[in-house]
């Protein structure tokens, strides 16, 4: 096997987190920034793990990008793919949560410096030696950050590049979900390693009339052939189809307060651990896809028991803990 220099590299979005913490009813507004952003996300969880990263993106040269660059290299994620850039400004989301800590975004992300990525900034060496390209749904809702993640998804085919999507879906930054429902089936073509969340899942195939989450997962999966698929059900935990098997594993019983970053903590473990294969991902056994289901549920859970994304990625001995000492939901 070819020594590559990073186990992942991402494309994608970086922005700040703002998280409110006044109620509707307050006088004042306060807010909490956090770095985040769902591929900064995955490689800061992943990096937590102590797998090598690197991040392919575009930051405003303000007080917040000089923060986020700051942010993800200190967690070991390098970032010398990073532009910064004199002329648009870093994109920003306004998180609020409910009772059950579920989010609530408001993007201002109108031009700003992660909508307008060129093809031309993209450093395809390093896509070159990494042995995982992840990427995500946001940078591909409009030009010319979209023709630039097509861009970087053609080359990591084209040098036999494993390729892993999380989708994360955010309608509201569609122009429409027709664009949307279009441009992420077109991209799943490239794709070996596939996470979505449930709503994301019935987003996909709202063509097949059935509610079964299986039968959707299979329609998927035999249009694209991924070699490895899992949809995340919230506090149901998730479905793993792996080789025409289904594996289902269950989340772990820790105080919810903020479910942002929950489902990055998720995919970043089941990298992790698809990583750790000595050999091809396609000749897994069955105990070892089960213990990847059982590794991400717990990573999730951990996630939503911590305020923010970065800050709440678990070690690896945080996991082994988890699955050790905390029961089932």
């Amino acid at each position: 096997m070819i020594e590559k220099k990073y186990d992942v590299i991402a494309l994608g979005e970086c922005l700040v987190d703002f998280l409110t913490e006044s109620k509707p009813q307050d006088s004042s507004l306060n807010l909490k920034g956090n770095p985040g952003g769902a591929p900064a996300n995955v490689l800061a969880g992943l990096s937590k793990l102590e797998k090598k990263t690197a991040f392919i993106g575009k930051v405003g040269r303000d007080i917040f990008g000089r923060f986020l660059v700051n942010a993800i290299s200190s967690v070991g994620v390098d970032v010398s793919g990073m532009i910064m850039s004199e002329d648009y400004l870093t994109t920003l989301a306004m998180v609020a949560l409910d009772d059950s800590a579920d989010r609530e975004f408001s993007f201002y992300r109108d031009n700003t410096a992660d909508v307008m990525l060129q093809t031309s900034e993209i450093d395809y060496e390093k896509i070159r030696q990494s042995r995982i390209f992840h990427f995500g749904s946001v940078s591909m809702t409009t030009d010319p950050a979209r023709t630039a993640t097509f861009e970087a998804l053609k080359y990591a085919m084209n040098n036999n590049i494993l390729i892993s999507c999380d989708i994360n879906l955010r309608r509201f930054l569609w122009p429409n979900l027709d664009d949307a429902r279009l441009n992420i089936m077109n991209s799943l073509e490239f794709v070996d390693i596939l996470k979505l969340s449930e709503e994301e899942l019935f987003f996909l195939t709202d063509a097949i009339s059935k509610d079964d989450i299986e039968e959707k997962m299979r329609f998927l999966q035999n249009r694209f052939e991924f070699t490895y698929f899992a949809v995340t059900r919230g506090d149901k935990g998730s479905i793993v189809l792996y080789r025409d098997t289904f594996y289902k594993a269950g989340t772990y019983d820790l105080q919810k307060v903020d479910t942002t970053g929950a489902g990055d903590a998720y995919f970043a473990a089941t990298l992790n651990k698809l990583l750790e294969v000595e050999n091809e991902i396609d000749g897994m056994s069955e105990a070892y896809v089960r213990l990847i289901s059982d590794y991400s549920n717990a990573a999730g859970s951990l996630a939503t028991s911590v305020y923010g994304a970065i800050p709440a990625m678990p070690t690896h001995q945080e996991i082994e803990e988890c699955i050790r000492t905390i029961p089932r939901l």
